[in-house]
């Protein structure tokens, strides 16, 4: 799973602006990379329609991650539908991840693989949500 994830920061390092700084004599430094990949304005963004971060809602250390919709069944903090999250991490080649159920991995996992099904199919999984 390491590797895997090692590989996924990797990848998606392109796909966010990380600054240059960030690598170093042994390779990215992925704390930064993770951090930026998390901040990614279209992630927050939508994280910010699909959970509301609402420490009403859901404990602040959460931030939505955790959130099932009852009336939907869509999970986590982009409210991933299952079947839409096993499709993304089976494009991918990340069998893995087909059929973890959402909220069951933690918020790298849930930003990546949002990245990754933007990166697929666009914002349209999102576009009610009016981020772009």
């Amino acid at each position: 799973m390491r590797k895997v994830i090692v590989s996924l920061i990797a990848a998606l390092s392109l796909l966010v602006c990380v600054p240059a700084q960030t690598a170093t004599a042994s390779g990215p430094n992925f704390l930064q990379i993770a951090q930026a990949i998390h901040t990614s304005p279209f992630l927050v963004c939508v994280r910010h329609h699909e959970s509301d971060n609402n420490p009403a809602d859901f404990p602040l250390f959460d931030q939505g991650y955790g959130a099932v919709n009852p009336s939907s069944f869509t999970l986590g903090a982009y409210q991933f539908e299952q079947s839409t999250w096993n499709s993304t991490v089976a494009h991918y080649g990340l069998m893995m991840l087909y059929n973890v159920r959402v909220t069951d991995v933690n918020f790298f996992v849930q930003d990546v693989v949002a990245l990754l099904l933007r990166q697929w199919q666009g914002a349209s999984p999102w576009s009610g949500s009016g981020c772009y």
